[in-house]
């Protein structure tokens, strides 16, 4: 090619109409694979990323127009990137434009101006101005042996650190899974590694990702204090634009050496990537629920594995994939079964942790069981005090044999107060927020259901400011966010004696107000976390020792280390026990386990956790109440297995959403029609199964018709096979349907 033969890039661009757009590139331009271009789009102006540079364009050359200019100042897209980008698109079959920017800060994929902009020297000059790589010079807390390990700790630590980065042409390391009960320690064993990791190359970065923005600060608390504050990159959605782009760029620019995450952090660009954590890898919050429906965990694990590098999976309660894959050898099963004592002083050496004779590891993918089988034995450490695997005692209540008031049995009244009277904190968990979930009318049947969703509007009180007792009332759909003011009387018959039915985190927190009238109680639910600084406020006050009893939701359920919490109260744990998704029990299982998890865990003596529920017997509550992850795990893999359920088979959805149902539902037909055709005409009708197309269960969300289409196949490779035959065929029955549609592919869902 001559230097007067004419160049293409090939640009993806985000946003509406996201995708692959071809620009001339003047013959004066250098440009290269992963630059940042300024590109025409309309009348206005987009940054998109350059994927190739070629002499030749698809469509018609005198149609192309001149990419404008190369953003100079950010740091090319790596080839590794690109080769993430790639997986990432060919597994979700998905647009790489969606995934390309999806993570990237607002500020840096904006069109910059001509006269005045902050350039990315700027950017990272306010990251650090002084930044240096982390070594073990610069802090004695920070180096590899001043920990007072366990022995699992230790040997699981021994194992990570000897794991090597696969040489060109081997297989990837095995994913590594830790299952360790709560408290036990994992976050001083990703903090050991990372150690490790930085003291053996001053360039390495470590990525650790994290399912919750309300879980980051802890983390990147802990990692400041053992590595300083110069080498940290936090990123999620929470953050200050200007914040979240310098934090952006430090990790791009290989300057960042440990970068927190949360799910968009999982494609970020990272020049000296060496290991990967990911953090309650079994929580929903990894998976995107929006856009390109990814989960940020198997992306880590795909990156891990396209890089070469280990990668580490952490949960008291794994996800039933991951356990499926440790048993099938897939992964390396580590397990953490003891609390270490708190008496322990941080700079204790290795050398006074107790010995290796009883570490946790099953390097052949199988869980080590307790003396009992169960897995979940419970021992007392020696007598130095090392190590202790009591954790709180789940006491089962049966609301229906017992007397209650607000909703509390006597006994769980009665542990509250002995507590209260020791100085110790309870927490109250409940997993619906608001007054009551429905107002009804006893006349006439009348409830509060939204215009525009299939659901009830929620009853929410508010205090009114300047009132002693008064509070106003209203009505709040928690799908589409409508609200109106709760009626004085009924809207169809009149009847004034409206009644709230069921029990949300306020009206639980105002019985509590009347049960312990002297205690200070705090609650923590979204309501409450939409006011600015209210949650940072909330655990302050918490930890501080200012709070009593603390009233939450799911955002307390996990992550949390509260020093004088020894009573914990699932105040109805009955919502999972027969919902129609047969991930609910997982679910439920996890919660209870991880917000068991938050008692006693610096005052063990009196730690309890209790359960409220109305069907004691379900054998779900028997698994919760001996801490058997392992025999809940096998007994739900067996029903998986019967009933040809993940992760035993695998799904792919796709979900449809018009104004008028007829649409949606069209669509749908049409969908399933391609789809069976291809399977046999492709010779995988026999592997794979096209369900019909049925509602979803909120069928009606924001005044839209919602359906669903269920795709199943025993292997992966036969279901990816047919999506792939059959892809573009289905969003040219989507472009028919036109613009009263929307539907998208979703890989992998997690409800159904």
């Amino acid at each position: 090619m001559t230097l007067s033969s004419p160049r293409y890039a090939e640009v993806l661009i985000d946003g509406r109409l996201a995708g692959r757009y071809s620009y001339r590139v003047p013959c004066d331009m250098p440009v290269a694979r992963g630059d940042w271009a300024v590109v025409p789009w309309g009348r206005q102006q987009r940054v998109g990323i350059v994927e190739a540079i070629s002499d030749r364009v698809a469509i018609d050359a005198d149609r192309v127009r001149d990419l404008e200019r190369i953003v100079e100042d950010l740091p090319p897209m790596p080839s590794d990137w690109f080769a993430l980008l790639t997986f990432a698109a060919n597994y979700y079959h998905a647009n790489p434009a969606e995934l390309a920017l999806a993570g990237v800060p607002k500020s840096l994929r904006t069109a910059p101006g001509r006269r005045s902009r902050v350039t990315a020297t700027q950017r990272l000059a306010a990251f650090d101005d002084n930044a240096r790589a982390v070594s073990l010079r610069d802090a004695d807390r920070g180096a590899v042996g001043t920990e007072a390990w366990t022995a699992e700790q230790r040997v699981i630590i021994d194992h990570l650190i000897g794991i090597q980065r696969a040489a060109p042409g081997e297989d990837p390391p095995k994913p590594t899974l830790i299952q360790g009960i709560t408290g036990s320690g994992k976050t001083a064993v990703y903090l050991g590694w990372v150690a490790s990791i930085l003291a053996a190359d001053r360039r390495a970065q470590v990525l650790m990702l994290v399912p919750e923005i309300g879980l980051a600060p802890a983390l990147e608390a802990q990692l400041r204090e053992r590595f300083g504050d110069d080498a940290i990159a936090v990123l999620h959605s929470d953050m200050p634009e200007a914040r979240r782009a310098s934090h952006w760029l430090a990790a791009a620019t290989g300057r960042a050496r440990i970068v927190i995450g949360t799910r968009s952090a999982a494609l970020v660009p990272m020049p000296a990537l060496a290991a990967i954590v990911v953090d309650e890898e079994h929580d929903l919050s990894f998976k995107q629920q929006e856009g390109v429906r990814f989960s940020a965990r198997d992306l880590a694990i795909g990156r891990a594995a396209l890089a070469g590098i280990p990668v580490a999976l952490g949960s008291a309660t794994p996800s039933l994939e991951s356990w499926h894959n440790a048993a099938r050898g897939r992964y390396v099963l580590l397990r953490l079964t003891e609390r270490p004592s708190r008496s322990r002083t941080r700079d204790a050496r290795i050398a006074n942790a107790t010995g290796p004779d009883s570490a946790g590891i099953d390097s052949a993918g199988t869980e080590s069981a307790g003396a009992d089988g169960s897995g979940s034995d419970k021992a007392v450490g020696d007598d130095t005090g090392s190590v202790h695997t009591i954790t709180a005692q789940i006491e089962l209540v049966p609301l229906r044999e017992r007397a209650q008031r607000h909703g509390l049995a006597e006994n769980v009244i009665a542990a509250v107060t002995e507590a209260l009277g020791r100085g110790e904190q309870s927490l109250f968990y409940l997993n619906r927020r608001g007054y009551s979930p429905v107002l009804v009318c006893p006349s006439c049947g009348w409830l509060s259901r939204c215009d525009h969703c299939d659901a009830y509007r929620v009853l929410h009180s508010t205090p009114v400011a300047g009132t002693a007792a008064g509070r106003r009332y209203r009505l709040v759909c928690h799908h589409c966010a409508s609200e109106r003011r709760s009626p004085r009387a009924c809207p169809e018959c009149g009847e004034q004696d409206l009644a709230p039915i069921g029990r949300g985190t306020q009206r639980l927190e105002d019985g509590l107000r009347e049960l312990f009238p002297s205690a200070r109680i705090a609650r923590l639910d979204r309501d409450v976390a939409n006011r600015r600084g209210a949650v940072a406020a909330v655990l302050a006050a918490t930890h501080a020792g200012e709070v009593d009893i603390l009233v939450g939701t799911q955002m307390l359920a996990k992550g949390h280390d509260f020093q004088r919490l020894t009573q914990v109260v699932v105040a109805d744990a009955d919502a999972g026990l027969f919902a129609s998704d047969f991930r609910a029990p997982e679910r439920l299982f996890a919660t209870l386990l991880q917000v068991s998890g938050r008692a006693g865990r610096h005052r063990p003596e009196h730690a309890a956790t209790w359960v409220q529920t109305r069907y004691p017997d379900h054998p779900l509550f028997d698994f919760v109440r001996r801490e058997d992850y392992a025999g809940f795990a096998a007994a739900q893999l067996r029903d998986r297995a019967a009933q040809r359920l993940p992760p035993c088979a695998h799904q792919a959805l796709v979900v449809a959403q018009a104004r008028r149902p007829e649409l949606a539902t069209g669509f749908l037909e049409g969908c399933r029609s391609a789809l069976v055709a291809a399977a046999d005409s492709g010779g995988l009708a026999a592997a794979v199964t096209v369900c019909d197309p049925v509602p979803m269960p909120l069928a009606r969300l924001r005044g839209l018709s919602r359906s669903q289409l269920l795709i199943e196949a025993g292997q992966r490779p036969a279901l990816h096979r047919l999506l792939d035959q059959t892809r573009e065929r289905l969003a040219a029955l989507a472009a028919e349907v036109g613009g009263g549609l929307g539907w998208s592919l979703i890989i992998d869902p997690l409800e159904i």
